[in-house]
């Protein structure tokens, strides 16, 4: 899941990235799509099929802080060779019990595992 700065141009970025690895609306995949960042300014949750797996892009998702203030407190973790803001442990506690599904509780177990290791300054599982 991703939640984005939320300007026509960079929406514009993510519509052209989603193209490259061939996203379709999932559960709709045989629909045509106007795939840009217009499109996606439209929707508030947007889940796709993409040659890499599924991909949700949602706009402001529940018990979110605004977007500036989620992307002041993310981290910079490295995936291969790119870098990415990952939110903060707090903003995805707030976001999952926000969200209340069995498997969001379930995360919330594992965060809240994490937050107390580097509380205690151990390295993460």
């Amino acid at each position: 899941d991703i939640c984005c700065d939320r300007q026509l141009h960079n929406l514009d970025k993510l519509a052209g990235a989603l193209r490259d690895v061939g996203a379709r609306l999932r559960g709709a995949e045989d629909v045509e799509l106007p795939l840009d960042g217009r499109f996606l300014r439209s929707m508030q949750i947007a889940t796709f099929a993409t040659s890499l797996g599924s991909f949700d892009c949602l706009a402001d998702p529940d018990g979110a802080p605004a977007y500036a203030d989620m992307k002041e407190r993310a981290s910079l973790v490295d995936i291969g060779s790119h870098s990415v803001l990952v939110a903060s442990i707090d903003d995805l506690l707030s976001m999952k019990r926000a969200a209340g599904r069995l498997r969001d509780l379930q995360d919330i177990e594992a965060l809240e595992v994490i937050q107390r290791l580097q509380a205690e300054g151990q390295p993460e599982v």
